[in-house]
């Protein structure tokens, strides 16, 4: 299919989009938009299509110094109160439900992505989800009772203070309720600037495309000269590149990039609801 049958469907769904009454921001119509596009990807053929697992920055350290510090809690209680065993059950009971939350929290991300002559789609959930149902049933069955057990063994006063923490698991259900995967999908037509940033670490080197604001692509190896290669051979003529926002954003091609899409597809420039790019 030649480029200029591309467009042309983009300038139809375009301005279906904006005569739309239904839509009462640009926030709906930008999510609108997408939802039409997710579909026709999805049934194309791909160019390129990868999965990748995405940690979020610093999580490692941060499940560190979580169990550096609920140790250390630990410890304190067995020192100083070691001889009141219901502040040792309080101390074990609370560093278990502390940890078994961090864990729940703590899985990565697992990104689909596809390109093809139409344009890039991304989903994105979270991993882990068979292991926060089975930690959260044990958390249920176990901490539940011990809780029970020190409310009628020492009365409401035992969680006053550092004891209160414990109280967190009835709290747990609406903490553990799963997300719905996150799916986006732009065409070609519609991308008018993109960043691409590196991160390199003792394990891996990889590259990531923020596409619009809106898709973060996350590729490495081999992959990464395929992808770029596509990208800067699909998007539309006038698109630019940076590599940092905050000192290009006001730059005179920005501004000019910014102005024409502004007019053509305004709502382009809207933040996409409830999107956060790493569930992280």
């Amino acid at each position: 299919m030649s480029r200029l049958i591309y467009q042309r469907q983009y300038e139809k769904i375009r301005q279906e989009t904006l005569d739309d009454s239904s839509h009462v921001n640009d926030s709906s119509r930008l999510v609108a938009f997408m939802d039409h596009y997710i579909e026709v990807i999805k049934n194309e053929s791909p160019l390129v299509e990868w999965e990748k697992t995405v940690w979020e920055k610093g999580l490692w350290f941060g499940l560190f110094f979580m169990f550096s510090l609920f140790f250390m809690i630990t410890l304190a209680v067995y020192i100083y109160l070691g001889d009141e065993d219901v502040w040792m059950i309080l101390g074990g009971g609370y560093l278990s439900i502390m940890l078994l939350i961090v864990l729940l929290t703590c899985y990565p991300e697992k990104h689909h992505y596809k390109i093809t002559d139409t344009g890039i789609y991304f989903r994105g959930y979270k991993r882990g989800k068979r292991f926060r149902q089975g930690a959260f049933k044990v958390i249920m069955i176990v901490c539940v009772p011990i809780v029970l057990f020190l409310l009628f063994y020492g009365g409401p006063t035992i969680f006053a203070g550092a004891g209160a923490g414990a109280l967190g698991i009835f709290a747990l259900p609406a903490m553990m309720k799963e997300k719905k995967p996150i799916e986006m999908a732009l065409p070609w037509e519609a991308i008018a600037i993109y960043c691409e940033f590196k991160q390199n670490t003792i394990f891996s080197k990889k590259k990531m495309f923020m596409i619009q604001y809106y898709m973060n692509i996350w590729c490495d190896g081999e992959l990464t000269k395929t992808v770029e290669k596509i990208i800067k051979e699909k998007m539309r003529k006038d698109c630019i590149y940076t590599t940092d926002f905050f000192a290009e954003g006001e730059s005179n091609e920005y501004i000019r990039v910014e102005e024409v899409l502004m007019k053509e597809t305004p709502f382009l420039w809207t933040p996409y609801p409830g999107y956060t790019n790493n569930f992280l």
